[in-house]
């Protein structure tokens, strides 16, 4: 079993896509990482107010 295999069986996706491609640089890695980081994040319901504050 390797360390993605691990990770992503223990339910952790951010760590389990930094370790999917060893080979690639550390920078690639953390940019899959931080992606999957962001489509797994959940999101605030929302209330009917505005998305992006204006003032």
């Amino acid at each position: 079993m390797t360390i993605y295999e691990r990770f992503d069986s223990a339910g952790i996706p951010c760590a389990a896509e930094y370790y999917k491609h060893p080979e690639r640089s550390r920078f690639y890695r953390k940019s899959l990482a931080l992606r999957k980081y962001f489509e797994t994040l959940p999101l605030a319901p929302y209330t009917g107010t505005l998305l992006c504050p204006l003032g």
